[in-house]
């Protein structure tokens, strides 16, 4: 466990060499489950493009809409343009 958090740590760096790199989250308090809204996930790694359409209902209620696209191959070595074209 240990461990892990300091490869976490490590991975937060501004210059890191963990394999483990990550990205802050800015959030400035944890979430009571109250909210309500809409929020959109995008996540593009790999050969993976997922979308999450998450509805937060309050109550610690929310409903998940998921989509997976595959993402050729050939728009992986392109420039962004072409991929967001």
């Amino acid at each position: 466990k240990d461990e892990m958090i300091a490869e976490m740590d490590s991975g937060l760096a501004v210059r890191s060499s963990s394999p483990m790199l990550m990205l802050p989250t800015h959030l400035t308090k944890l979430p009571s489950g109250q909210e309500k809204g809409d929020i959109i996930a995008l996540d593009l790694g790999g050969t993976n493009f997922r979308v999450l359409k998450v509805k937060l209902m309050g109550g610690g209620k929310y409903e998940v809409d998921a989509g997976k696209y595959r993402v050729d191959e050939s728009l992986m070595y392109a420039p962004g343009e072409e991929l967001f074209d």
